[in-house]
């Protein structure tokens, strides 16, 4: 007759078995990890994210004001703008002429004396600018009286005293470099200096005779700028200016006999102020210029020598210019 086993014997034999099997687990463990196997862990479930939400922004808008609007951006556009050295040095180059009307007087003793005559004059003149602060340019000046000057007077002709009638024409040439130790916007200091020439012609036309004068030396000259207006399409400028001339000249004596070429020097002084409009890419301009010059008495040459000479001229220009 066969007897079950216990429940007590099933147990035992049940908690021996998983004893076994966790030696085998230890004793297994130190290969496994030499291996490269990780531990088994109890891993602990990772709390899930709370899903996104959308959350509404409110707009808030604002109205300003009418008297807070802008109405012209002219001015900040105007304040906020940077022009490069080479763009603005372009926009200060101009070169341009003119011409002009007013009076010539001179003091001439023994070459008819002491006339004042009316005079027309044309200039040409140019200032190119590489930047701000250098630049360089030239100036030409021409002035012609009518043909009556001295007239009543009496000259030496050479072969005795002669009506004294006579035309005068007198040039000016100067080439210059410039240096603006300021170079702003609304100011500008312009200093040039350069060589300078000069020339002049008195025509005796009814004496058949003829003196010409040619001088060369050197200049200096300021030419301070003030800008009365400052707009982005139209500028308006007041300007003034000064020079001083020196050199030395040649005088070439034609008289009916025999003639003679005779040594001096000479000085210039200019001074001049006016009004310039200047749009895009011209320049208008309205000037007077105030010029004396004055030819010493030459040196002797065959017993003769050409008497001091001094004419000054008041001259009111219209100008016009190419701006770039």
């Amino acid at each position: 007759m066969k007897t079950k086993p216990s429940l007590s014997s099933e147990s035992n034999l049940r908690a021996r078995v998983r004893g076994l099997r966790r030696l085998a687990a230890v004793a297994l463990m130190p290969m496994a990890l030499a291996a490269g196997a990780q531990p088994l862990t109890a891993q602990e479930p990772q709390p899930e994210a709370p899903p996104e939400q959308e959350v509404d922004v409110p707009v808030i808008e604002v109205e300003a004001a009418p008297d807070q609007m802008p109405q012209d951006d002219s001015r900040v556009r105007r304040l906020t703008r940077r022009r490069s050295p080479v763009a603005d040095g372009e926009r200060r180059s101009r070169f341009g002429g003119g011409f002009g009307y007013g009076r010539f007087r001179i003091n001439a003793r023994e070459l008819g004396g002491r006339d004042t005559e009316d005079a027309a004059v044309f200039r040409l003149d140019g200032e190119f600018w590489v930047n701000r602060h250098i630049g360089f340019g030239l100036m030409s000046e021409l002035v012609s009286t009518g043909d009556d000057l001295f007239e009543g007077q009496q000259v030496e002709s050479g072969v005795g005293l002669r009506a004294a009638d006579a035309q005068i024409t007198s040039s000016d040439f100067a080439a210059f470099f410039a240096w603006d130790p300021i170079g702003a916007d609304r100011v500008r200091l312009p200093l040039q200096i350069g060589p300078w020439f000069a020339g002049s012609t008195f025509d005796y036309d009814t004496a058949r005779i003829d003196y010409t004068f040619a001088t060369a030396g050197f200049r200096v000259a300021a030419r301070p700028e003030f800008k009365l207006v400052d707009g982005d399409k139209v500028d308006f400028t007041a300007f003034a200016g000064a020079s001083y001339s020196l050199g030395f000249t040649s005088i070439y004596e034609d008289l009916v006999g025999p003639n003679e070429t005779y040594e001096s020097d000479a000085w210039q002084f200019r001074a001049e102020g006016g009004l310039r409009l200047d749009l895009r890419r011209v320049s208008l301009g309205l000037q007077y210029v105030f010029s004396d010059m004055n030819i010493d008495r030459s040196d002797p040459e065959g017993g003769r020598r050409v008497p001091e000479i001094d004419f000054d001229t008041h001259m009111f220009f219209f100008t016009i210019a190419g701006r770039f």
